[in-house]
């Protein structure tokens, strides 16, 4: 299957993996379900992070907010 550049939505990961191929052991043991103490203070103290959400029907949208450390 070829496969345009940006050119259609991919519609569910079995399709993702056919494109990108699938992650690594090592890439998916960095995976987490929580924010735990260490990753809270990192927050706490940084001036600047990134909001990605989606809509239901698939639309993407990344904000970068940033303010005096602690503003999170």
């Amino acid at each position: 299957m070829a496969f345009e550049r940006f050119g259609e939505q991919v519609r569910s990961a079995e399709e993702l993996a056919t494109i990108i191929g699938t992650p690594s052991v090592v890439s998916l043991k960095k995976e987490l379900t929580a924010l735990d103490g260490h990753m809270r203070r990192f927050i706490a103290h940084s001036p600047f992070l990134v909001i990605g959400t989606h809509s239901a029907d698939g639309r993407c949208d990344v904000s970068p907010r940033g303010d005096a450390a602690g503003f999170v």
